[in-house]
């Protein structure tokens, strides 16, 4: 998964989120944002599904 970001009018490269869930389960069918947070669904991991959090750091990484 990529996250995209405007800086002033410029976009930035995108950043590419990587987790286990990537691979299966779905991963991305559901999203949620909330400031630097983020939430990311996968119904079918594991047989029970998963949600990943996703926390930017304060330098943005």
């Amino acid at each position: 998964m990529y996250f995209f970001e405007c800086v002033g009018a410029e976009w930035q490269p995108p950043r590419q989120l990587f987790a286990e869930t990537l691979l299966s389960g779905r991963f991305g069918a559901s999203v949620a944002i909330e400031g630097s947070t983020a939430v990311i669904g996968a119904p079918d991991a594991r047989t029970q599904g998963s949600a990943l959090v996703f926390v930017r750091a304060a330098n943005g990484a």
